[in-house]
């Protein structure tokens, strides 16, 4: 019986070509499409799992009062880790890290620029399941001037030869003299889904003969990381309750801090605070890609559906004879549900194909290193292969039930040739059902694309165009006041300035002002900016009152200068009146406000602008350089600079970016998730436009008579093809007026998650409603004309 089932499913797959090619072709999209955005999410939620005590590690970040509002950050002063054992014994482990960006890393006659330096706590590689492969991981940290490096770092600097024991060269940290760091211990690579990566550890002991001791009991201070493991008989919650005591009785005067914990494993997907150490991604993400995945499934067995029941007058008979030489209608229903499934066995495979040859367009998308190889997963094997088949049954159980439930006695005598009212309706219905989904589907990748462009050009109020940045070192900030002067010189560059942070970056520093305001002394905090001479300038940050700071005073060094959110913390009615005022910082220092700027955004978009006090940085205090140059010969520009700086510096190379472009990478997980949204939500609408194509051919088919009779009536072929699409397009407009609202309340929901965010328009709804109907115009219209372009004679001489 089973091998007569297959014969018959088999003969009936070749019989109809195209049908069998639309329903493989549908479904082996949807399937490959659920298979990489499984292995996506399955890769998603397992960030950190892989640590022995994930589940019992914390993160402590730390939130401040700025302005009216607070902000939460992710890093913490370095004084809370070595605090925090002191008044929690119980905590089994307290470790910190601080990061080092980009510095050079010398061995002998190599040298490299690494970005990935950190200095950690001994206890680091006993928090944290990285496997050391030589060395002890209990003492590769203890001492001073000590390093563990990565094994793809150890084949860089000294090949297969044995690096314990010799000596790194890590160049000035913080601007604070070279680092002599002896090679303690050889690591893995961290895994991919670690929210953070590291490729040189150097001992924090080593930080804290570098930098005075008085830095590390600052709690301003907060460029480090602390990660806590609770014992299990201490819950986070409890914890968390005694941390609000701890920040009240070591954190005096109006220096207000409030510590709070973060789960290892939530951090990838749940943590988008100030000072991530990487970007992290959002759980919303992780919900709509399962969606878009559960689409395309739904989308090709709607297809499956769809066709099973427009092509059922042309299996009518088979089931009639069948009934009447004794089959039984379960059998009948299981000839037909095996069919479903053999199709399904033959989508599996080349699902498993189509996977395989796009995973690594796939991992470029998404910078990732993911594996399909379903054969090595055997938990992600059994869901593939279940789903699968629930995908098969689902689709072909209803078409199953439907054609066995055929009337022998009418089937032989051909009075069942065309699709009942219940049948024709449901057709309809899950026609439009499926342009609900692909308009919602536009109207969503519009909606991400334009917020998308909106992050990358929005005016920020300041000018970032043609601007160059690079890292100071000592020698250069001793020397700035010639070198900008030597830059000036060169007539495509118009501005050089400095600064304690660069644009773009997290302002995590606070300062407490004081401003008197009709007779009352008003407090806010303020986040603090270190700029030099020209910086706002250079930047073309409007000013609304009173003045730049400028060399030609000499009592600038206790100017200030306010944004208008600031005036609006602290009351100040108006620009005019802030000129002048007095503002105390930490009620023991004056300092006179000399101008007030129109607000614009120096952190990311992700963040509303603060309300921010400008003091003017020394010389020798600067981080970042920018210069402003004219567009035409950069490259002549930046050998020049390059020049200038190697007439002073002579042990760093000149290391430089293009501000725009790193302001466009701020925003790289939107490009990413825009990019695998929009590839998904085309595959969603080409799965749909081949069920489309395959029902407009058995609706062309039936109708071919009443074509026929049309057109020798005198209809012409233009009109005859805009009545046969015309039944379509109906059904899309029903489909946007359902799509509309949906899509409208989704994508209000996913804006939610930014400060700053596009308008959705009516226009978007519309090119979403008319895309569909030009898509669905093309796919029914070439069936249409050659239907209408058909000779009469062919379908009426039957007659």
């Amino acid at each position: 019986m089973l091998k007569n089932y297959f014969k018959i499913a088999l003969r009936n797959l070749w019989k109809h070509k195209g049908y069998s090619a639309i329903n493989i072709a549908g479904l082996s999209i949807g399937l490959a499409s659920c298979l990489l955005i499984i292995t996506f999410i399955t890769e998603e939620l397992s960030y950190d799992r892989f640590h022995d005590n994930a589940e019992r590690i914390y993160r402590v970040g730390h939130e401040v009062s700025l302005g009216t509002g607070t902000k939460p950050i992710a890093s913490t002063s370095h004084r809370l880790g070595s605090t925090l054992p002191v008044d929690f014994p119980e905590l089994e482990h307290v470790v910190r890290f601080s990061r080092l960006y980009g510095h050079e890393v010398k061995y002998k006659d190599k040298k490299f620029r690494e970005e990935r330096i950190s200095f950690v706590d001994s206890a680091f590689l006993k928090v944290f399941s990285f496997e050391l492969i030589i060395g002890n991981s209990e003492t590769a940290l203890l001492k001073p001037n000590s390093v563990v490096i990565t094994q793809n770092v150890a084949q860089r600097y000294f090949g297969d030869a044995n690096p314990i024991g010799q000596i790194l060269t890590i160049g000035e940290p913080y601007g604070s003299g070279d680092i002599e760091a002896e090679v303690t211990g050889i690591m893995h690579e961290m895994p991919g889904n670690s929210h953070f990566h590291m490729d040189l550890l150097i001992s924090m002991a080593t930080g804290k003969e570098l930098f005075p001791e008085s830095l590390y009991q600052n709690w301003g201070w907060d460029s480090g990381y602390t990660y806590v493991v609770l014992p299990e008989n201490l819950s986070p919650t409890q914890f968390e309750s005694r941390l609000l005591d701890f920040g009240e009785k070591h954190i005096e005067g109006d220096w207000f801090i409030k510590f709070f914990l973060q789960p290892l494993t939530d951090i990838h997907l749940y943590s988008n605070l100030n000072s991530e150490i990487e970007a992290n991604s959002k759980f919303i993400y992780i919900q709509i890609f399962s969606a878009v995945a559960l689409i395309i499934i739904i989308i090709a067995c709607v297809n499956y559906i769809n066709l099973a029941i427009a092509k059922s007058s042309k299996r009518s008979r088979e089931v009639g004879i069948r009934k009447a030489i004794g089959a039984y209608k379960q059998q009948i229903a299981f000839q037909f549900l095996g069919e479903s499934l053999f199709i399904v066995t033959i989508s599996i495979i080349l699902a498993g194909l189509l996977a395989e040859l796009s995973i690594t367009y796939f991992n470029e998308i998404l910078a990732k290193n993911l594996e399909v190889s379903i054969l090595d997963n055997l938990s992600l094997l059994i869901i593939f292969i279940v789903l699968s088949y629930v995908v098969g049954i689902l689709s072909g159980i209803y078409p199953a039930f439907y054609l066995s439930s055929f009337n022998t006695t009418q089937v032989l005598k051909g009075t069942i040739t065309k699709l009942g009212n219940g049948a024709l309706f449901l057709r309809k219905g899950l026609v439009v059902f499926q342009f609900i989904i692909s308009i919602g589907l536009i109207v969503g990748t519009l909606i991400v694309y334009s917020q998308w462009q909106f992050l990358r050009n929005k005016e920020l109020g300041a000018d970032v165009q043609h601007t160059i940045v690079f890292p100071a070192t000592d020698a250069i900030a001793e020397k700035f006041v010639s070198f900008k002067t030597e830059l000036l010189r060169n007539p495509n560059i118009t501005h050089a300035a400095t600064s304690f942070r660069r644009l773009g970056r997290d302002i995590n520093s606070g300062t407490m002002m004081t401003a008197e305001v009709d007779g009352e002394q008003n407090q806010a905090r303020l986040s603090t900016l270190l700029v030099g001479y020209d910086f706002l300038e250079m930047y073309e940050v409007e000013l609304i009152s009173g003045r730049y700071f400028s060399r030609d005073f000499a009592t600038d060094s206790l100017a200030i200068i306010f944004n208008r959110a600031a005036l609006k913390a602290l009351g100040i009615k108006s620009p005019e009146e802030a000129i002048g005022q007095i503002a105390r910082y930490r009620s023991d220092i004056d300092n006179e406000v000399v101008g007030v700027i129109e607000d614009f955004h120096f952190e990311t978009l992700y963040n509303k602008i603060k309300p921010m006090v400008f003091f003017l940085i020394p010389d020798r205090g600067m981080s970042w350089i920018s210069v402003k140059a004219n567009q035409e010969d950069m490259q002549e520009t930046l050998a020049f600079i390059e020049g200038q700086w190697k007439t002073i510096e002579n042990k760093r190379d000149f290391r430089y970016s293009f501000l725009r472009e790193d302001l466009y990478n701020l925003y790289i997980t939107e490009e990413r998730f825009l990019s695998v949204f929009t590839i998904f939500t085309g595959l969603a609408i080409f799965t749909a436009c081949l069920g489309i194509f395959g029902l407009s051919s058995f609706t062309i088919l039936q109708r071919a008579k009443e074509i026929s009779i049309r057109k020798v009536l005198g209809c012409s072929i233009s009109k005859l093809s805009f009545l046969i699409t015309w039944d379509f397009v109906k059904l899309i407009l029903i489909s946007s007026i359902i799509a509309f609202p949906l899509a409208f309340f989704s994508m209000r929901y996913w804006l939610r998650n930014f400060e700053y965010r596009v308008e959705m328009t009516w226009w978007t709804f519309a090119i979403a409603a008319i895309f569909a109907i030009v898509i669905a115009g093309f796919t029914v219209g070439f069936k249409a004309l050659r239907a209408a372009l058909a000779n009469p004679i062919d379908s009426l001489k039957e007659e």
